[in-house]
Protein backbone atom coordinates (compact mmCIF):
# COMPACT_ATOMS: atom_id res chain seq x y z
CA UNK A 1 0.00 0.00 0.00
CA UNK A 2 1.40 3.39 -0.99
CA UNK A 3 2.16 6.04 1.60
CA UNK A 4 -0.83 8.47 1.74
CA UNK A 5 1.50 11.49 1.74
CA UNK A 6 3.08 10.34 -1.54
CA UNK A 7 -0.39 9.77 -3.00
CA UNK A 8 -1.44 13.29 -1.96
CA UNK A 9 1.77 14.78 -3.41
CA UNK A 10 1.08 13.01 -6.69
CA UNK A 11 -2.41 14.59 -6.78
CA UNK A 12 -1.59 18.14 -5.65
CA UNK A 13 2.17 18.71 -5.54
CA UNK A 14 4.08 20.83 -8.02
CA UNK A 15 1.41 23.50 -8.50
CA UNK A 16 3.07 26.44 -6.73
CA UNK A 17 3.33 29.73 -8.62
CA UNK A 18 6.09 32.33 -8.33
CA UNK A 19 5.60 36.09 -8.53
CA UNK A 20 8.26 38.78 -8.44
CA UNK A 21 7.72 41.53 -5.87
CA UNK A 22 9.29 44.93 -5.30
CA UNK A 23 12.57 45.17 -3.38
CA UNK A 24 13.95 41.98 -5.00
CA UNK A 25 11.48 39.73 -3.18
CA UNK A 26 9.59 36.77 -4.59
CA UNK A 27 6.27 35.31 -3.49
CA UNK A 28 5.51 31.61 -3.71
CA UNK A 29 1.76 30.91 -3.96
CA UNK A 30 0.18 27.55 -3.13
CA UNK A 31 -3.52 26.65 -3.03
CA UNK A 32 -5.22 23.56 -1.70
CA UNK A 33 -8.84 22.69 -0.98
CA UNK A 34 -9.52 20.72 2.20
CA UNK A 35 -12.72 18.93 3.24
CA UNK A 36 -13.13 21.09 6.35
CA UNK A 37 -14.81 24.38 7.19
CA UNK A 38 -12.67 27.47 7.76
CA UNK A 39 -13.41 27.15 11.51
CA UNK A 40 -12.22 23.51 11.46
CA UNK A 41 -9.07 24.34 9.47
CA UNK A 42 -8.15 27.45 11.50
CA UNK A 43 -6.62 25.60 14.51
CA UNK A 44 -4.42 23.59 12.13
CA UNK A 45 -2.63 26.82 11.09
CA UNK A 46 -2.68 28.63 14.46
CA UNK A 47 -2.37 26.13 17.32
CA UNK A 48 1.05 24.71 18.30
CA UNK A 49 -0.40 21.29 19.22
CA UNK A 50 -1.75 20.94 15.66
CA UNK A 51 1.15 22.61 13.82
CA UNK A 52 3.64 20.19 15.38
CA UNK A 53 1.83 17.38 13.53
CA UNK A 54 2.52 18.73 10.02
CA UNK A 55 4.33 22.10 9.83
CA UNK A 56 7.95 23.23 10.14
CA UNK A 57 6.62 26.33 11.97
CA UNK A 58 5.99 25.26 15.58
CA UNK A 59 5.44 28.38 17.71
CA UNK A 60 5.67 28.83 21.47
CA UNK A 61 2.12 30.22 21.55
CA UNK A 62 -1.03 30.15 19.41
CA UNK A 63 -0.76 32.34 16.31
CA UNK A 64 -4.29 33.70 16.76
CA UNK A 65 -3.43 37.21 18.03
CA UNK A 66 -0.91 39.79 16.82
CA UNK A 67 2.38 39.98 18.67
CA UNK A 68 5.68 38.30 19.28
CA UNK A 69 6.06 34.56 18.95
CA UNK A 70 9.05 32.27 18.57
CA UNK A 71 9.18 29.06 16.59
CA UNK A 72 11.44 26.12 16.09
CA UNK A 73 11.19 23.13 13.82
CA UNK A 74 12.20 20.62 16.51
CA UNK A 75 13.18 20.75 20.18
CA UNK A 76 16.91 21.10 19.47
CA UNK A 77 16.56 23.50 16.53
CA UNK A 78 17.37 27.21 16.77
CA UNK A 79 14.58 29.59 17.72
CA UNK A 80 13.23 31.68 14.82
CA UNK A 81 11.12 34.86 15.03
CA UNK A 82 7.50 34.10 14.20
CA UNK A 83 5.79 37.42 14.87
CA UNK A 84 2.08 37.60 14.05
CA UNK A 85 1.27 40.82 12.16
CA UNK A 86 -2.36 40.32 11.08
CA UNK A 87 -5.25 38.07 12.10
CA UNK A 88 -8.82 37.82 10.85
CA UNK A 89 -10.15 34.75 12.63
CA UNK A 90 -11.03 31.85 10.31
CA UNK A 91 -10.01 33.99 7.29
CA UNK A 92 -6.45 35.35 7.38
CA UNK A 93 -3.20 34.83 9.27
CA UNK A 94 -0.06 36.77 8.39
CA UNK A 95 3.18 36.18 10.28
CA UNK A 96 6.91 36.31 9.89
CA UNK A 97 9.03 33.20 9.99
CA UNK A 98 12.65 34.25 10.10
CA UNK A 99 13.16 36.42 7.00
CA UNK A 100 10.02 35.09 5.27
CA UNK A 101 6.53 36.52 5.61
CA UNK A 102 3.71 33.98 5.35
CA UNK A 103 0.08 34.77 4.57
CA UNK A 104 -2.56 32.08 5.07
CA UNK A 105 -5.99 32.74 3.57
CA UNK A 106 -9.03 30.55 4.22
CA UNK A 107 -12.06 30.81 1.94
CA UNK A 108 -15.18 28.65 2.09
CA UNK A 109 -15.45 26.58 -1.10
CA UNK A 110 -17.64 23.77 -2.42
CA UNK A 111 -17.07 20.83 -0.12
CA UNK A 112 -14.68 22.59 2.22
CA UNK A 113 -12.13 25.37 2.42
CA UNK A 114 -9.58 26.70 -0.02
CA UNK A 115 -6.32 27.42 1.75
CA UNK A 116 -4.12 29.95 -0.01
CA UNK A 117 -0.54 30.20 1.23
CA UNK A 118 1.87 32.92 0.16
CA UNK A 119 5.48 32.77 1.35
CA UNK A 120 7.68 35.78 0.55
CA UNK A 121 11.31 34.81 0.00
CA UNK A 122 14.57 36.48 -1.10
CA UNK A 123 15.50 34.36 -4.14
CA UNK A 124 14.05 32.13 -6.84
CA UNK A 125 16.11 29.23 -5.48
CA UNK A 126 14.70 29.88 -2.03
CA UNK A 127 11.21 30.01 -3.52
CA UNK A 128 11.66 26.64 -5.19
CA UNK A 129 12.90 25.14 -1.92
CA UNK A 130 10.01 26.50 0.17
CA UNK A 131 7.48 25.63 -2.55
CA UNK A 132 8.65 22.02 -2.47
CA UNK A 133 8.71 22.01 1.33
CA UNK A 134 5.20 23.40 1.64
CA UNK A 135 3.98 20.86 -0.93
CA UNK A 136 5.16 18.06 1.37
CA UNK A 137 3.76 19.75 4.48
CA UNK A 138 0.37 20.50 2.93
CA UNK A 139 0.14 16.90 1.70
CA UNK A 140 0.73 15.80 5.29
CA UNK A 141 -1.99 18.18 6.49
CA UNK A 142 -4.44 16.82 3.92
CA UNK A 143 -3.76 13.28 5.15
CA UNK A 144 -4.25 14.27 8.79
CA UNK A 145 -7.55 15.99 8.01
CA UNK A 146 -8.74 12.80 6.29
CA UNK A 147 -7.81 10.81 9.38
CA UNK A 148 -4.78 9.04 7.90
CA UNK A 149 -2.17 7.87 10.38
CA UNK A 150 0.87 9.82 9.15
CA UNK A 151 3.83 11.46 10.80
CA UNK A 152 5.19 14.94 10.30
CA UNK A 153 7.67 15.26 7.42
CA UNK A 154 10.14 18.15 7.75
CA UNK A 155 13.86 18.74 7.28
CA UNK A 156 15.87 15.85 5.87
CA UNK A 157 12.84 13.52 6.08
CA UNK A 158 11.35 15.44 3.15
CA UNK A 159 14.06 14.01 0.85
CA UNK A 160 12.36 10.60 0.87
CA UNK A 161 9.11 12.27 -0.25
CA UNK A 162 10.60 13.79 -3.38
CA UNK A 163 11.50 17.24 -2.06
CA UNK A 164 14.56 17.55 -4.33
CA UNK A 165 12.61 16.53 -7.41
CA UNK A 166 9.80 19.00 -6.60
CA UNK A 167 12.35 21.78 -6.05
CA UNK A 168 13.99 20.98 -9.40
CA UNK A 169 10.61 20.95 -11.18
CA UNK A 170 9.91 24.42 -9.80
CA UNK A 171 13.35 25.71 -10.78
CA UNK A 172 12.97 24.32 -14.30
CA UNK A 173 9.49 25.78 -14.71
CA UNK A 174 10.67 29.11 -13.32
CA UNK A 175 13.71 28.97 -15.67
CA UNK A 176 16.33 28.98 -12.96
CA UNK A 177 18.99 26.25 -12.69
CA UNK A 178 19.33 24.59 -9.25
CA UNK A 179 22.22 25.64 -7.05
CA UNK A 180 23.35 23.42 -4.22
Amino acid sequence: MQDPILTELHLAGGAAKLQQRPASLWAVHLKRTFAATPAELWPWITQPDRLVLWSPVVPDRPLDTPGTAHAREDDGAPVVACDVVQVQEHRLLRHRWGRDTLSWGLTAADGGTELSLEDEVDTVNGGAAVGAGWDVCLATLACLLRGDDVRRVVGDDAMSYGWEQLRDVYLASWEQPPTD
